[in-house]
């Protein structure tokens, strides 16, 4: 026999007692070939082509010989990659380098499918093998925290972005944290609170013009009905009396 520990092979998985008796060796024949079967796997992206929507994966589980020597796994190219996603409609995230999630694998060899879009037979006649794996989704045991998101809570929504802008929904309405800008008309049923001042979209004074039907009210002065006081000379000496409403 050769030495393999000098060899470029592993030590196997058979110990003694697999081969004590036929039941042993019968089960030691079954599960060296369960562990060929590929259902779920922890996996790491290390390439993304948002064009084909497929990622490059590598396990991140390693391989174990018999002497617990770990061999790492190679990269597993052109993984489909999963959008939530109905009929025209879709939440897209595209993955990106780094990202660690659960990838599926397919019962049967789906490159015919993946190829062509429309139903196929199976390009060839593998079978639970992680080269029909398709990339789930990031897991958050294993990720970083997300700066960005939608979040579903108990008490309403929250959506967040990396630049720290949210808008976050109460029994109360919705709460916005960040400047909005338009670029057309926006018409809103209901009251416009504000918790700031109006201006430009660079940041400066606002140089437009405020059309209203209505009145506009600063520090309980109107700007549609307000008067001034004017000193008004009389025989008796100064009299202050007021202007008459704006025209």
């Amino acid at each position: 026999m050769a030495d393999q520990s000098t060899s470029n092979q592993g030590y196997g998985q058979q110990d003694p007692s697999d081969s004590a008796d036929e039941h042993n060796a019968r089960d030691f024949h079954i599960l060296a070939r369960l562990a060929r079967v590929s259902t779920a796997k922890l996996v790491q992206v290390k390439a993304v082509d948002t064009s084909a929507k497929t990622v490059d994966v590598q396990i991140m589980v390693n391989q174990l010989d018999g002497q617990n020597n770990s061999t790492p796994h190679g990269t597993i190219n052109a993984v489909p990659y999963l959008y939530f996603q109905c009929g025209n409609g879709a939440f897209i995230a595209d993955p990106v380098v780094g990202d660690k999630g659960l990838m599926v694998c397919c019962d049967r060899d789906i490159s015919a499918v993946v190829a062509t879009k429309e139903i196929a037979n199976p390009g060839s006649f593998r079978k639970l093998s992680a080269m029909d794996g398709i990339y789930v989704c990031g897991l958050p045991a294993i990720n970083d925290a997300p700066s960005q998101f939608v979040k579903v809570t108990a008490t309403g929504m929250e959506l967040q972005d990396k630049s720290g802008n949210s808008l976050v929904s109460s029994s109360t309405g919705w709460a916005f944290t960040g400047p909005v800008m338009f670029n057309n008309v926006v018409t809103a049923a209901g009251n416009l609170q504000l918790g700031g001042n109006v201006l430009a979209e660079n940041g400066s004074e606002y140089a437009g013009t405020f059309n209203t039907s209505g009145d506009v009210v600063a520090q309980g002065k109107s700007l549609a009905t307000h008067e001034h006081d004017y000193l008004k000379p009389s025989s008796g000496g100064v009299v202050v009396t007021p202007t008459s409403p704006p025209i």
